[in-house]
């Protein structure tokens, strides 16, 4: 489960779309987040042992990677529930979201440089176009995220029997041939010494 708790935020990008469901069209929207943040703050994305390997205890919490780049995760979270509250403390709350496309950068201190997204496509009921209107990219927010972790057979397309690769049964193992059966070469392996 990821928790973000109410960390300062920059918001890099709103994009208001539209999805079809069939005949549906309905509203969706991605808006992408950047926070820089304590490691610990951050729960679910990363383990213990990842964070005692980027940073050195003995020496200060410093980084041991000081020119690592930025590391892409391929953690998807689901029924998320973003909160997104303005300076001027106007409180936005998304439900049944999706949160992907992490990236990170270690910095010193045990601090993080993190990128991600969240998604959410719109109920009938739900106006999300008003709110969204409200944001403003670069501007700063206070974000809270609560997800659960992606379940992998959600989403599953193919059944495991259909990944089979010999649908019609395993090949033949290939009999290995001797290249000399049939020749006129002498076998000298049973010569006897004079």
């Amino acid at each position: 489960m990821l928790e973000i708790n109410n960390c300062a935020a920059t918001i890099t990008n709103v994009n208001p779309r539209a999805e079809n469901h069939g005949d549906e069209i309905t509203s969706a929207f991605d808006i992408n987040f950047k926070i820089l943040v304590y490691a610990e703050c951050i729960k679910g994305l990363y383990s213990d042992d990842f964070v005692k390997t980027i940073w050195d205890q003995a020496e200060g919490k410093g980084n041991r990677f000081p020119h690592i780049a930025a590391i892409h995760l391929d953690n998807e979270f689901e029924d998320g529930k973003v909160t997104i509250k303005e300076k001027f403390g106007h409180k936005t709350v998304f439900e049944n979201c999706k949160i992907k496309k992490f990236k990170m950068r270690p910095r010193q201190q045990q601090i993080v440089e993190l990128w991600f997204q969240i998604q959410h496509t719109a109920s009938e009921e739900e106006e999300i176009l008003t709110p969204l209107r409200c944001l403003k990219i670069d501007e700063g927010v206070q974000v809270t995220v609560e997800a659960n972790d992606l379940d992998p057979t959600k989403n599953k397309k193919e059944d495991d029997s259909q990944m089979d690769a010999f649908p019609n049964g395993k090949p033949e193992e290939d009999k290995k041939e001797d290249p000399f059966e049939g020749s006129d070469l002498e076998d000298f392996s049973e010569d006897e010494e004079d």
